[in-house]
């Protein structure tokens, strides 16, 4: 499982009233992305469709798996990055990857599992 953190866009939309997506578009990273989200965007620049459940308690995960098939070149993935857009948008969350770097062969499809993001926020419990 990996926790995303919320980026600031996105704090924003929520404490302004606004709504955070249910499909986020995920971009791949080979170290950190920066603050503007597009530093060391890996070599593959297509965004994988992700769809997440209904939050409970402060946290979702993603109902679908997705990928993309036939990597552009073998490289480490350290981070993704959801956005709202599938090719421009805003970034809402950054996510570290578990077990980073994680490798990529040049040729193969690339994927996302059921239940392999998580993205959650600090509530009050007592």
């Amino acid at each position: 499982m990996t926790l995303g953190h919320l980026t600031a866009g996105a704090a924003n939309r929520i404490l302004d009233g606004g709504a955070l997506p249910t499909i986020y578009y995920a971009q791949q990273h080979t170290a950190e992305p920066g603050l503007a989200f597009d530093e060391n965007v890996g070599p593959d620049t297509r965004r994988i469709a992700v769809t997440f459940l209904t939050a409970v308690a402060g946290v979702t995960a993603n109902i679908s798996s997705s990928s993309v098939v036939g990597a552009p070149a073998d490289n480490d993935l350290e981070f993704l990055t959801l956005w709202d857009d599938s090719t421009a948008g805003e970034c809402l969350w950054v996510v570290p990857l578990t077990g980073a770097p994680v490798a990529v062969v040049a040729g193969n499809t690339v994927g996302i599992d059921i239940g392999d993001l998580t993205l959650a926020l600090d509530i009050w419990t007592q």
